[in-house]
């Protein structure tokens, strides 16, 4: 799983726990233009990724494949979720933002992608950076435990040539 596909699935959660219309959800960085509408639209982005465990293995593979790698990294991602809106929608529902993380949605969610949400209960009020505007702009953290992994076949030596004596 790829910190790409974790935020998708954040995305995915807020879109089916909101029911906002599509496109009001977005990945950061992807050229969007926020609406003009008064309606609440909602960025999701990686802040950081902490490594928490690397491994790698050989999987012999007894058919004509070969021996695979698989490479893992435990990775902890803090993802961002800010939600903001003209009118007061974004002052309104940022309970049902933050609930959205731990409804059983996000935990049947959460189960099939082997991922672990958490929250972190501070709820930061950016309204002060559009200055006197009424743009209600408010962030969140959630840190998911997530695996990172890499499968490749590897060259190996199944035959051990006997020594030549050299006279």
């Amino acid at each position: 799983m790829t910190s790409k596909t974790v935020a998708l699935t954040l995305c995915d959660i807020l879109q089916h726990e909101l029911s906002l219309q599509p496109g009001r959800i977005v990945l950061y960085d992807q050229n969007y233009r926020a609406p003009n509408d008064s309606g609440l639209y909602i960025v999701v982005g990686l802040t950081s990724l902490q490594i928490i465990s690397s491994n790698r293995s050989y999987t012999p593979d007894l058919t004509e494949d070969g021996t695979k790698a698989q490479q893992s990294v435990n990775a902890a991602g803090t993802f961002y979720i800010e939600f903001t809106s003209r009118g007061d929608e974004a002052l309104e529902r940022q309970g049902e933002v933050i609930a959205s993380m731990n409804s059983f949605y996000s935990l049947q969610k959460q189960e099939s992608h082997h991922l672990r949400i958490t929250r972190n209960p501070q709820v930061l009020d950016l309204s002060f950076i559009e200055g006197p505007s009424s743009l209600h702009r408010f962030r969140f953290e959630v840190v998911v435990f997530y695996l990172l992994g890499v499968e490749k076949p590897i060259d190996t030596y199944e035959t051990i040539q006997s020594p030549e004596v050299v006279v």
